[in-house]
């Protein structure tokens, strides 16, 4: 791809939005110059290109596979932004994409590391960040005369549109909260340094609603700011963002959106509430974004920032996502709360996600659909599997669980070790660089290093592997359905084979042989002689 502008962009979707703000948007960029279209509805498509100019790809597959295209606009519903994003990075193109980046913070993050490793710019389209009005309140907020910001209140949301089209359907990403609260969400993560912690969270949706209609939101930052966010679909237009510091604050209207020549304003008032007005420059806020998008093609550092920015959007998003997951499980009957959460890395949840007070997430951890993390838990550089259980007081990291798991509680789950599909790990049960096979299950008190065991073994109470032999250590391999009773030792190297019975109590030390049962202790010895009468001490010397 040429590292030069005019870049080469194509559209992805020609709707209302496409036709009303994107193609003018590019037709006074000289930063871009319009490729193509690609459009499910060809007459649009035809429409368009007769107007702006370019040519009409019959399908995506042309499009992508295009050697005239340097990167693509994906305009498209928002329940297809992940598989199309991922096939326009796979493709080689550099992606800018509409809001919300996908339907869900994990797949944001997904398809923001799948740009980041093929070197592919990502933005997400937050045109507002671009005009001159936000800048000013940017650099107003952070200013040292602004004292700081205190409190942050946002809104936006909009009488219901007479075509809602893709708005009205979830299958398609539809709903006040990906469409519109994705807005004061960005506002604040770009006003306010930090991820904050959720203390409280409504979604607007009854049962007869098959998106929701709006909601609210309070965060708390770690430097003790406060942000107030409304949004929803339904109701008066609103488009302001009001900001308080400890020496001034500040309002602004159309915050958001607003045509290109719209001369907004800012309102700033002093310590004693005298205001002042200030007057900003109309300007082409979609068109100040394709500029900058452009250089990021090119531009190594302002790519990396995109990532950044797209990446810490999609990790206040999935704040919100978890809190939306324990509303659903409250408004169905399910238990649990979130009252705190410490995010110390990034985390990445998917639907139907409960996470309990005090738990502590370090690094990258990702969290898939229908995962309940109990109290008390530390998840650290993890992935953690559909329907997944951490019960209470548990340690997992660097480690990779599957799906319809069940750990703890008390246990602790240690970097390199994978716990394939529906096994279990029970209280206190320490487990270090091993493979557990799927079925499996460590119910108590066990230690598993360097161990590798197949499908459907059981382990019995006060097992170890002994897996240190005082230089290195030693590897323990156990074959499917093998069942070894509780208190055994292990003494790498070892092998179990497959379906083998160990008998409880046993020392291990060399392979036992599949389908047996092996036992390795020694022989019990009554001493008919012995009377306990004989540890009686004498009353008298």
């Amino acid at each position: 791809m040429p590292e030069q502008f005019p870049v080469r962009l194509a559209i992805w979707g020609v709707g209302y939005h496409a036709e009303k703000n994107i193609l003018p948007a590019i037709d006074v960029c000289n930063a871009v110059e319009l490729a193509g279209v690609c459009s499910r509805n060809q007459k649009n498509a035809r429409a368009a290109a007769d107007r702006w100019g370019g040519i009409v790809w019959p399908d995506a597959a042309a499009m992508l596979s295009s050697e005239d295209v340097d990167a693509i606009y994906l305009c498209t519903p928002i329940g297809l932004h992940y598989e199309q994003g991922l096939a326009v990075i796979r493709a080689g193109k550099h992606l800018l994409c509409e809001k919300a980046l996908t339907d869900r913070a994990e797949r944001s993050l997904a398809l923001i590391d799948a740009a980041q490793c093929e070197g592919i710019a990502l933005s997400e389209a937050f045109m507002y960040q671009f005009h001159p009005q936000f800048e000013s309140l940017s650099d107003l907020t952070r200013a040292g005369d602004f004292g700081g910001v205190e409190a942050l209140s946002c809104w936006f949301g909009m009488p219901l549109l007479e075509n809602p089209g893709f708005r009205s359907s979830a299958e398609l990403g539809g709903g006040a909260f990906l469409d519109v609260a994705c807005y004061p969400i960005s506002l604040a993560g770009q006003l306010i340094d930090g991820l904050p912690r959720v203390s409280s969270f409504r979604l607007d949706k009854s049962s007869n609603d098959e998106v929701d209609r709006g909601g609210h939101a309070t965060l708390e930052f770690p430097g003790g700011e406060v942000a107030s966010l409304e949004w929803g679909f339904g109701r008066a237009y609103r488009n302001e963002v009001s900001v308080w510091g400890k020496k001034k604050s500040v309002w602004a209207d159309r915050i958001f959106s607003k045509s290109p020549d719209y001369e907004s304003h800012i309102l700033l008032r002093d310590q004693r509430g005298q205001e002042e007005q200030i007057r900003i420059k109309s300007a082409n806020a979609f068109a100040e974004m394709l500029t900058n998008f452009a250089s990021a093609t090119s531009d190594v550092k302002l790519r990396k920032r995109l990532w950044g920015a797209a990446t810490h959007q999609a990790n206040l998003v999935g704040l919100l996502e978890a809190k939306m997951s324990n509303q659903e499980r409250k408004e169905k009957g399910g238990s649990g709360n979130l009252e705190h959460v410490d995010i110390r890395g990034k985390l990445s949840v998917g639907i139907n996600v409960t996470i309990d007070c005090n738990v502590i997430v370090k690094g990258t951890v990702t969290l898939a659909d229908g995962v309940a993390v109990e109290s008390n838990c530390i998840l650290e550089d993890s992935a953690i599997g559909k329907g997944t259980n951490i019960r209470t007081n548990s340690i997992v990291e660097s480690a990779d669980i599957g799906k319809d798991c069940i750990i703890g509680p008390y246990a602790r789950i240690r970097a390199g070790t994978r716990v394939e599909n529906g096994a279990q790990i029970g209280n206190f049960v320490e487990v270090k660089e091993s493979l557990i096979g799927s079925g499996s299950k460590i119910n108590h008190h066990a230690y598993i290093g360097d161990a590798t065991l197949g499908h459907d073994v059981i382990i019995g109470a006060g097992t170890i592997t002994c897996n240190f032999d005082g230089k290195k250590t030693q590897p323990t391999t156990i074959g499917e359905g093998a069942f070894v009773g509780s208190g055994c030792q292990l003494v790498a190297p070892v092998a179990i084979g497959a379906g083998a019975i160990i008998g409880a109590g046993s020392t291990i030390t060399r392979d036992a042989p599949e389908d047996k049962l092996t036992l390795a202790r020694g022989r019990q010895v009554t001493i008919e002689a012995w009377s306990r009468d004989e540890l009686k001490k004498p009353e008298d010397d």
